[in-house]
């Protein structure tokens, strides 16, 4: 018997050390100097990247992601999928609103480099190599670009004297064991690029403030900085800004201070990491301080966001430095030395994380800006260093990493209201949701929130409860120990869970299937009224299976006038197969009884025929 396992021991030994020999990444080196020419809203740059032949493969190319092509016309996928959503701002977008990238030349190691186009996608090239890139061998690619920043429709461009540079330059696609990983720009599907290192050189008018991906390198900027240059220079009554810069602005008339006539180079380094974003704006007030880890490790923080934000945005360090140590504590110890939060246009439409640096538009309260910041910060850990193919996998990024923001609000604010699980189960029983493992650009605008995100949320709380939670966070560390910095797959993430927390096949199944997930099955009665105080509050905090909704009611028309009676109902959400309404009133001017009632049942399938409705 001890024979046995000491063979099995041993097979389990050859197995993990086969597996982790045979696990390879590309690497990229990019060395980028850009300069922001504010008025015109273009950037100029000069990219040099060394690519190196991690793959067992030989290359004769590369795809290329030169995503600002994106917003070229009404006739890429970034459009098509807006219009799918229901978005027409885009496609009805003004020339001068709209962006692109050109001037490109390429050269390989010194020698000019063909360009193919993509058959579909304006956003992406085939960059043909002069000579074949053997295994474990680099090269160094050059080339000049222009960039017409886009208003900012989607994640990045400018608006007004606001800039946000993501997704700016030319990148490799992703190589790896599937194979090449060209994909075009979407709103709604996030990214997947190579790790390797930044150092980036901007150029720009002297008096913007600029926050970016990685470590600052000019100390008497950083000096400066830490002064907070504009909080007495600028009275916010009448602070410069674009009228959708901030909900709070509508009101404001937009001024223009003057750019500087003078230029600053700002130099950003930044290594392990597989993006890199920066953003500019000479209105920003800037907070710093360090956040102490508790291995003894100390980063830096700093926030940047407008006077018109400050009411909220004015403990935005203490929040963030909440989320690092929250994540760092749960998950595994932020690697980097700075994190940045950065509040962006209202335009922006609500927060995107891009590598120790997240923008966030402009939020309603103090609470709602701490959970977005907790969200964003989170996806440094779960996109940022478990660098998983968010197009292909979202939950892998944006649900994982929604289970721990929702670990976040309950460990600072308690239960979390259940609006999303609500919204989830309406889906669910209506037969309209799509299971968790659905690629981005295959979930409906609503299931990528609701699934995607809460759904998946759901699927790894009940992992908790049914393994326990110290199980599951172990497993969780052992998989950020050993998949940072790299590109985990779903079976990769499946493995770690099965071997040191036992989650069973059975869990994984789940994934792949539609549906409510067992033990999420609402129960119980409740009455639901305004007369019953806190009973909407409770629903939404704890929802029941029935529910009976009584509340007074008030209608009129011409012939009975003014009628005044209430409103007995088991409509709700998600709403039940067989539901009724009676809405009895009395009319002041028939000086009769008057009223509605319906009773229907209803039947979903997953058939031609979605819904039958007997009323």
């Amino acid at each position: 018997m001890k024979r046995k396992t000491f063979f099995l021991l041993l097979a389990i030994s050859l197995i993990q050390i086969t597996q982790a020999q045979s696990y390879w990444q590309q690497k990229v080196e990019y060395l980028i100097d850009v300069t922001l020419n504010d008025q015109e809203k273009t950037l100029d740059g000069f990219e040099r990247l060394v690519y190196k032949n991690n793959s067992p493969d030989t290359l004769d190319f590369i795809w290329f992601h030169i995503w600002p092509n994106a917003y070229k016309n009404d006739r890429t996928a970034f459009s098509d999928q807006l219009l799918e959503n229901g978005n027409t701002k885009f496609y009805f977008s003004n020339k001068e609103e709209r962006g692109y990238i050109n001037r490109l030349d390429f050269k390989v190691d010194g020698a000019t480099a063909k360009m193919e186009d993509h058959p579909q996608h304006i956003d992406i090239i085939k960059l043909v190599l002069p000579k074949r890139l053997s295994p474990n061998q680099q090269i160094t690619i050059t080339t000049p670009f222009h960039v017409k920043l886009p208003f900012n429709f989607s994640r990045g461009g400018y608006d007004g004297e606001s800039f946000q540079a993501t997704q700016w330059y030319p990148k490799p696609a992703v190589y790896d064991k599937k194979g090449w990983h060209p994909m075009p720009y979407l709103d709604q599907g996030e990214f997947y690029s190579e790790f390797g290192s930044f150092d980036i050189r901007i150029t720009l008018p002297q008096n913007y403030i600029v926050a970016a991906t990685g470590e600052l390198q000019n100390e008497e900027e950083k000096a400066w900085l830490k002064t907070n240059p504009n909080k007495n220079s600028l009275d916010e009554k009448n602070v410069a800004t674009s009228k959708s810069f901030s909900p709070s602005s509508k009101n404001i008339k937009p001024q223009s201070i003057p750019s500087s006539s003078k230029n600053k180079t700002l130099r950003f380094v930044q290594t392990n990491v597989h993006d890199f974003a920066w953003f500019a704006n000479k209105e920003f007030w800037v907070n710093h301080d360090t956040c102490l880890l508790a291995s003894g490790k100390t980063i830096d923080v700093w926030t940047y966001y407008t006077a018109l934000e400050k009411e909220y945005w004015k403990n935005s360090v203490a929040y963030t430095k909440d989320g690092v140590r929250f994540y760092s504590t749960e998950v595994g110890e932020y690697p980097y030395n700075v994190v940045s939060v950065v509040q962006g246009p209202a335009s922006f439409g609500g927060g995107m994380e891009y590598p120790t640096i997240t923008v966030i538009t402009p939020m309603g309260s103090a609470k709602s800006l701490d959970l977005v910041i907790a969200h964003e910060i989170g996806h440094n850990w779960f996109y940022g260093i478990l660098g998983s193919n968010e197009r292909d996998h979202p939950w892998m990024d944006e649900g994982i990493n929604s289970f721990y923001e929702r670990k976040y609000e309950r460990f600072k604010y308690g239960d979390e209201n259940q609006g999303s699980e609500i919204l989830f189960q309406t889906k669910a029983i209506r037969r309209t949701d799509q299971p968790i493992e659905t690629s981005s650009g295959k979930f409906s605008q609503v299931n990528y929130g609701v699934v995607a995100y809460h759904k998946t949320a759901e699927w790894m709380r009940a992992l908790e409860k049914i393994y326990g939670a110290d199980k599951i966070r172990n497993a969780i560390r052992k998989y950020f120990g050993q998949w940072s910095f790299k590109h985990p797959y779903p079976e990769d993430f499946k493995t770690i869970l099965q071997s040191e927390a036992g989650v069973s096949d059975e869990q994984f199944v789940y994934l792949n299937a539609k549906g409510i997930l067992p033990g999420n099955e609402l129960k119980g009665f409740s009455i639901v009224s305004p007369f019953k105080k806190n009973s909407i509050k409770d629903y939404l905090k704890t929802p029941i299976k029935n529910a009976l909704v009584i509340s007074p009611i008030l209608n009129a028309n011409l012939y009975d006038k003014l009628m005044i009676g209430g409103v007995i109902t088991n409509y709700k959400l998600p709403p039940n197969q067989f539901q009724f309404l009676l809405i009895p009133m009395y009319a002041t001017g028939s000086k009769k009884a008057v009223g509605f009632g319906r009773l229907a049942y209803y039947v979903h399938t997953d058939g031609f025929i979605r819904k039958t409705d007997i009323s």
